[in-house]
């Protein structure tokens, strides 16, 4: 009978919940199984093969990956898609062509150094302290994690676009006026003269403003009011003149660990890891320098060239090579 692949996917997604955790412990433990995770025609994906496939995402990362059946489903379409085409590839005989044996050696190569690097980064990350790390940096960088002061505003916008300068500063006077003697009719104002386009919802209100968010004379005048409640005179911006009342204000304060303990672990790890793989690269690389034997570059170029030009100058090295 036909199962469609979204069926398959429903299936593994309500399957890996229960099964995620056996089946990452036998994936990091070597274990690996021939039986088939999904079929076309006379292709195969073994589970080994997913196995092989899962084990390129970070361990963290793993069952998040596996409990999404839309990412499961697109790796398994481009794995069987791979496959299908290296079977007709293998059919006629392409695999045999010495460049193709040579893209597979550097390609083994290269996945070979990947898990190499991977298992020497799991093996630092065992004895690893990211919670110690964090706490270290916090404690040493606590300037990073202050939060800057800030001021719950709201305000009347009387632009000068639709009226003169003139009329909107006199405009704007005659409700400074009214909301002096009677600071409750900021809502009626609002709604019946505010130019803001996004003042109607929210009767003009600003929350959590910080340095550098808003414009310079606005954030003076904003920041410049003690009291809670007060209403500063019109503020001429380029939009036109502002009635701006204070609602609230919060001082400058440091975030607490536990705020920021997750980032911090991230960061660190991210900065452990790098360094761990660069160290270790390192000392492969110290072990001898980088030779190219004489005539090889020339060798190189008369193979790809070959004219007179290259084939000449790989001639004339062969005679008299540079040591």
């Amino acid at each position: 009978m036909y199962i469609s692949l979204g069926e398959i996917m429903n299936k593994l997604v309500l399957m890996t919940l229960l099964s995620v955790f056996m089946f990452v412990l036998t994936t990091h433990a070597g274990a690996g199984s021939g039986d088939p995770i999904i079929t076309q025609g006379d292709s195969i994906i073994t589970q080994e093969e997913f196995d092989a496939r899962l084990s390129k995402i970070k361990q963290s990362q793993q069952l998040p990956f596996l409990t999404d059946g839309g990412r499961v489903e697109k790796v398994l379409r481009q794995l069987m898609m791979d496959k299908r085409l290296a079977d007709v590839a293998r059919a006629a005989g392409f695999d045999d062509d010495p460049l193709v044996q040579g893209r597979l050696n550097l390609a083994i190569d290269q996945e070979l150094a990947i898990a190499w690097l991977d298992s020497i980064e799991a093996k630092n990350l065992e004895s690893a302290n990211f919670e110690l790390m964090a706490k270290e940096y916090y404690l040493t960088h606590k300037t990073e994690f202050q939060i800057p002061a800030s001021v719950d505003v709201a305000h009347i916008l009387i632009a000068n676009e639709v009226r003169t300068d003139i009329e909107a500063l006199e405009l704007a006077n005659q409700l400074y006026s009214r909301l002096r003697s009677k600071p409750e009719l900021w809502d009626e104002l609002v709604q019946e003269y505010s130019d803001d386009p996004g003042s109607k919802a929210n009767h003009g209100k600003y929350l959590a403003v910080v340095p550098g968010k808003m414009v310079k004379p606005f954030e003076d005048t904003a920041f410049g009011i003690q009291t809670l409640g007060e209403i500063a005179a019109p503020t001429k911006t380029q939009f036109g003149y502002h009635l701006i009342r204070l609602d609230g204000k919060s001082q400058p304060k440091i975030q607490g660990f536990e705020q920021v303990k997750t980032q911090l672990i991230a960061h660190q790890r991210n900065i452990y890891t790098k360094a761990a793989r660069t160290d270790y690269i390192s000392t492969i690389n110290t072990e001898g320098p980088l030779v190219i034997p004489p005539c090889a570059i020339e060798e190189m170029l008369a193979r790809h060239f070959n004219n007179k030009e290259t084939n000449n100058k790989f001639a004339e090295c062969q005679k008299n090579p540079v040591k």
